[in-house]
């Protein structure tokens, strides 16, 4: 190929090669705190220091931080926003919690915390419509940011949907074959 033509080649692969280092430089002291860390190829983003929830039991499916880690939930939710506004990438909010039964409770539950991280990211600079939230029952109190993918999220919602199978009742235990003394 004439040089030219590798010129035109190259352009755009300078131009992604300019923009990741760009992030990296802002996102290098951020993940050096320790409060997420952020994987450039496969565009993840793990939070590292866990993001402490209310406990909260049925009916209640509010969601709020625990107060007593509000300091470190704001400090790991700004570090987070200033990578999302780096990305400028659709992205998943996964918000978990550590039961699962009974399912609609639980599934209620991890919706609201995704949507709580969701508004606490967007009042901190993210763009409004760039987050999904999904609530994922179980694993633990936590929350998980990944890129958007729609076939895979559309494989989540239905899979969602259908609701895990009642567990069977116990059987009653049969009496004890002892004889009452006359």
């Amino acid at each position: 190929p004439s040089a030219a033509a590798c010129a035109e080649l190259a352009g755009p692969a300078e131009e992604h090669y300019r923009l990741l280092a760009k992030k990296a430089r802002i996102v290098a002291p951020i993940s050096r705190k320790g409060n997420i860390s952020v994987d450039f190829h496969a565009c993840q983003i793990e939070i590292k220091r866990p993001i402490n929830f209310t406990s909260r039991k049925p009916p209640d499916t509010s969601a709020e931080i625990e107060p007593s880690a509000a300091e470190e939930a704001h400090e790991t939710v700004c570090d987070l926003a200033t990578v999302l506004e780096e990305y400028l990438q659709p992205m998943v909010v996964e918000g978990h919690t550590g039961g699962e039964e009974p399912y609609d409770y639980w599934q209620e539950l991890a919706n609201n915390r995704a949507r709580l991280i969701i508004g606490f990211l967007e009042e901190h600079g993210v763009p409004k419509g760039l987050l999904f939230p999904a609530g994922d029952p179980g694993g633990g109190a936590k929350v998980v940011v990944y890129p958007y993918d729609v076939e895979e999220q559309a494989a989540k919602r239905a899979k969602r949907r259908q609701r895990p199978p009642a567990k069977p009742a116990e059987p009653a235990k049969k009496a004890a074959g002892k004889k009452k003394a006359k």
